[in-house]
């Protein structure tokens, strides 16, 4: 249902290795729209078998690379099967700009779904206007577990980014944080 209100979902490659998702609406919805499928993958490593690349030949699954990726043999494979491949410009990408240029391709509303870099990258680019964290009820609890964020540091609680207007729920087992705002710390 979250994915129908949004006219884009951008995940990372990492995300489209590890889970394989479909990134669509599976449920019944009113007036059904599925989103553009956005993957952020400046060498183009995601598998041509992988369910989203599977489901380009509607024109909607679009990967940001790097420039210089769609004149290879691998950017003329993946566009053969309906891709679009844009240009993120330098690496690491600037998400702004990212954004800037889907927006000029009419997509005026992106649901940034995941994976860790993508989110921090976000984050980090003070581009986040809202969103829901999803917490599972599971603990690994060992010193390498990896956090859904990270990539930028803050020094202290007075420099953090907070979330603003919270709202708890559980779906099932699963509880979820929606926030409508966040509060930079720095001006912004």
């Amino acid at each position: 249902r979250i994915r129908n209100r949004y006219m884009g979902v951008i995940v990372g490659k990492n995300t489209v290795l590890h889970d394989d998702p479909e990134l669509n609406v599976r449920v019944e919805v009113d007036n059904l729209r599925n989103p553009f499928r956005i993957i952020v993958d400046p060498e183009l490593d995601v598998p041509k078998n992988a369910r989203v690349i599977k489901a380009a030949e509607d024109g909607k699954t679009i990967i940001i690379a790097k420039k210089e990726m769609a004149e290879t043999m691998k950017g003329y494979l993946f566009k053969e099967k309906g891709v679009k491949i844009v240009d993120g410009g330098e690496y690491p990408f600037n998400m702004r700009e990212v954004l800037r240029k889907l927006g000029r391709m009419g997509i005026d509303s992106v649901l940034v779904e995941g994976g860790r870099g993508i989110i921090s990258s976000f984050f980090s680019e003070k581009l986040i206007d809202g969103g829901t964290i999803f917490i599972a009820p599971k603990i690994l609890g060992d010193e390498h577990g990896k956090s859904f964020i990270g990539g930028f540091e803050r020094k202290s609680i007075s420099e953090s980014f907070e979330l603003r207007d919270i709202e708890i729920k559980s779906y099932g087992k699963d509880i979820a944080y929606r926030f409508s705002g966040v509060e930079w710390k720095d001006g912004e």
